[in-house]
């Protein structure tokens, strides 16, 4: 059999052609549509993982910084607690040591104008009692002290007596289906919702509940159902505290009249 070399160039030149327009039209774009593909999809997982780690770098700069809150927050407290106490204690002694120098001096002008001296003396010392614990109490608002004034306001409600529920339940029933929540600090979310469910468990569960914050309270919360209210404050704390010291003084000077008498 005789070759037709003819045909086998031509056959070649044909297949070679084949293989020039499959690679210009076809394998090439096809190649080269995969490989911008794949630099797509590899640039979207490097800004995938840089999104990652910056958002890993992100939370741990946030765990880092509650971090340092907390330690700062728990240094505060125990800054104001000291505080407290050296002012307690300075309190005390300065009253010990003014007791002591003028113990006399106070017989002498007591038995001449008793009233009028205790009046004035308790006067002034109550209310630089009183200047100085709010001083101190408006550090604490610099911490979230609103759970545990909401707990104890809601022990507080939990020990109210029968009398003063029913009370209570009459006016929420009969006068009004709302209740007042009024604080020093601001009530959030949560601590709102502890509130809340103990005045349905307590008093009516159709009641509704609107909270307001008061700068003029002294560290406290206060319930107000028509004319009706429960509060729980370091207000009552103070008045107590005048009272003691009101008290403290009648009793050392009682027995110096009677002794100059």
């Amino acid at each position: 059999m005789q070759i037709d070399w003819l045909t086998v160039a031509a056959q070649i030149a044909n297949f070679l052609v084949l293989v020039w327009l499959l690679n210009r039209f076809l394998y090439g774009p096809v190649t080269r549509a995969m490989q911008a593909r794949e630099e797509g999809i590899e640039a979207r997982l490097d800004e995938a993982r840089q999104t990652r780690e910056a958002a890993e770098a992100e939370a741990d700069r946030l765990r880092e910084k509650h971090r340092e809150f907390d330690t700062r927050r728990e240094d505060m407290l125990n800054e104001v607690r000291g505080e407290v106490e050296a002012l307690r204690e300075e309190l005390e002694h300065d009253l010990q040591e003014k007791s002591k120098a003028h113990q006399h001096a106070w017989k002498q002008e007591v038995a001449a104008g008793r009233d009028d001296f205790v009046r004035e003396l308790s006067q002034r010392a109550g209310q630089h009692i009183q200047q100085t614990t709010r001083a101190v109490l408006n550090e604490f608002t610099g911490a979230d002290l609103g759970p545990q004034l909401a707990d104890r306001f809601v022990e507080k409600l939990e020990n109210l007596d029968d009398e003063a529920l029913k009370r209570l339940r009459r006016l929420a029933e009969t006068r009004s289906t709302e209740a007042l929540i009024e604080s020093s600090v601001p009530l959030h979310g949560p601590t709102r919702g502890n509130v809340t469910r103990a005045l349905h468990n307590l008093i009516s569960k159709e009641i509704e509940v609107t909270y307001r914050e008061r700068e003029d309270m002294v560290f406290g919360v206060r319930l107000t159902i028509a004319e009706q209210l429960v509060e729980w404050s370091a207000a009552v704390w103070l008045d107590r505290l005048d009272d003691a010291f009101i008290d403290t003084l009648e009793a050392m000077t009682g027995p110096a009249v009677e002794g100059e008498a």
